[in-house]
């Protein structure tokens, strides 16, 4: 009887230590909300350089989360409806049509019918990923090289934001920098993106490129 209370008490011991807890780790889904109806507005400068000129496009852009639809991957997808403006006293128009959307380990965006990984889950420092998994270019390598941040920016005041380096690369002729902030419950807050063929590490002296950055006005929930 001894002997088998012993193995009944060290089996229950032995059960419970096994058992699943409640306490799983923190994804940090909030860095990326997917709620419909939320909105965020940007002020804009566009460059795009070629071998003769260099245009340039300051405007707003507002993305809308319209609605949600089922993907082709049987999953919840969020349609993002782009409106832009030149005058901050015009009334938005249509711009383009993107889409979006969170699985368990990542945070997606098809922009002009690419796929980009943008974050994944869970958020940790120094973790890495390949940002064009998903589409046909060649990879580049994303890196969380800050998180849990206070950022401000245009007199917006965050308590916790990340910092996504997607591009560092710079040879006698190529230039790319490029990176996204992420605040919590809002989403992207900042974007910088360059990338540039140059003459001779010069990166004023320049072929052709784009030129981007995008910066947090305001943002809300109709």
């Amino acid at each position: 009887m001894r002997i088998f209370l012993l193995i009944s008490s060290l089996t229950f011991i032995i059960s419970s230590c096994l058992k699943p807890t409640n306490q799983g780790a923190d994804f940090q889904y909030e860095y990326f909300p997917i709620d419909v109806g939320s909105w965020i507005e940007y002020e804009v400068i566009d460059i795009t350089h070629t071998s003769i000129t260099s245009d340039t496009l300051n405007y707003y852009l507002k993305e809308v989360k319209a609605n949600e639809f089922i993907d082709n991957e049987g999953e919840i997808s969020q349609r993002l409806e782009r409106y832009w403006k030149f005058d901050i006293n015009e009334e938005y128009t249509i711009k383009d049509i993107w889409y979006s959307k969170v699985t368990t380990t990542t945070a997606e965006k098809v922009e002009e019918n690419n796929r980009y990984t943008k974050l994944i889950f869970p958020i940790k420092f120094g973790a890495y990923w390949d940002g064009n998994a998903y589409n046909s270019f060649l990879e580049w390598e994303y890196e969380y090289d800050s998180i849990h941040e206070p950022y401000i920016i245009n007199g917006l005041s965050f308590d916790s934001t990340l910092r996504v380096q997607q591009r560092d690369f710079s040879t006698a002729v190529e230039y790319e920098k490029c990176h996204e902030i992420y605040a919590k419950h809002v989403g992207m807050i900042y974007k910088k993106y360059i990338v540039l063929n140059i003459n001779l590490f010069n990166v004023l002296d320049i072929n052709e490129g784009v030129e981007l950055e995008m910066k947090l006005l305001d943002f809300g929930h109709d």
